[in-house]
């Protein structure tokens, strides 16, 4: 169950991000040498925000909390875009390979990929994953052992080359 103050039982790694604004420490870097005091440490924070929640809003309330001796520079944002129609020829491409197989619905997804720069210009985008990946293997994802069945490789290589060939096909 997911409450205001954040989810009462664990979630698999990625899936807060569906249901809660998110603040992760992914880089932090100081000295260099084992004797000295470093001047300056820098953290680089991946912050993941829902679609209603306002950007400018949540960096002023990081900057109130952090104190007037640090600084904050926002290095990646981009603005809340649409998501690209249901009613494309390439979505409907990708919902006929797939047929009954696995439905293609929209969805929203807690990692981000660069198709939010193609929508922000009006540019459908559409994210699909031609693999069918078992719940237990998700937890490998950007760890030091990611893996991905062979066979299950070679079966979502074929399913993407007949997407690209009905997305030319329209």
């Amino acid at each position: 169950m997911i409450r205001e103050d954040g989810p009462t039982e664990g979630l698999l790694p990625g899936l807060a991000n569906l249901f809660l604004d998110t603040f992760q420490v992914t880089v932090i870097g100081a000295g260099e040498k084992i004797n000295v005091i470093p001047g300056r440490a820098a953290a680089e924070i991946d912050v993941r925000l829902l679609p209603e929640t306002d950007a400018d809003e949540y960096l002023a309330r990081v900057k109130e909390a952090l104190g007037d001796g640090l600084s904050v520079e926002v290095l990646l944002a981009s603005p809340p875009v649409p998501a690209s129609p249901t009613d494309h020829p390439v979505y409907r491409a990708v919902a006929g390979v797939l047929d009954d197989t696995a439905p293609a619905v929209p969805a929203f997804i807690p990692g981000f990929t660069d198709s939010r720069w193609f929508r922000e210009r009006g540019v459908a985008a559409y994210g699909v994953s031609p693999f069918f990946i078992e719940p237990q293997e998700f937890l490998g994802i950007h760890g030091p052992d990611e893996a991905i069945p062979l066979a299950e490789l070679d079966r979502g290589v074929e399913r993407m080359r007949r997407i690209v060939r009905a997305s030319a096909a329209r």
